[in-house]
């Protein structure tokens, strides 16, 4: 019984064309790229590398010709209140993470315009517990940065076929 069970539940998630998300196949064009933009962090850099990697791409170290530049225009990061207690102490945040970019050939010509990918969250702050809200902050801006690099990879892979 719990075999049929089994086999009637993949068969339904099969049939509904579900799979599991795998790495993003990026155009033939874009397989070897060299990453720029002053906007850059150190956290973002390599978390973009590393999702670029994973999707095969070869990055390189310095500007060549034939060698696209996917460009970071410019990332922010915010917050702002969504709610306040009778006290008037802040109860919730929003938080912000966006990213503009653009990708140009080597000689400066666009291969995809200036774009913007951002993710929001909700966030339940609590005065007593200060340093735990901290770093549950801290761990919701890098969920957000890995999930903007993510859309960026989309957008990449969706909008350059």
């Amino acid at each position: 019984m719990p075999s049929l069970l089994l086999a009637l539940a993949l068969v339904s998630v099969a049939g509904c064309g579900f799979q599991l998300r795998g790495a993003i196949a990026l155009p033939p064009e874009l397989q070897q790229l060299h990453l720029a933009g002053e906007a850059l962090s150190p956290e973002f850099r390599d978390e973009l590398r590393s999702a670029l990697r994973g999707a095969g791409v070869a990055i390189s170290d310095e500007l060549a010709p034939g060698i696209p530049v996917l460009r970071v225009l410019a990332i922010n990061s915010d917050r702002r209140v969504l709610s306040v207690a009778s006290t008037g102490k802040v109860q919730e945040y929003e938080l912000r993470y966006a990213v503009r970019f653009s990708v140009q050939r080597a000689d400066g010509a666009p291969v995809l315009e200036p774009q913007t990918v951002q993710q929001t969250r909700d966030f339940r702050f609590e005065q007593t517990e200060v340093l735990g809200k901290s770093e549950e902050q801290d761990q919701l801006l890098a969920e957000m940065r890995r999930d903007v690099v993510g859309l960026m990879l989309s957008r990449l892979s969706s909008q350059l076929r």
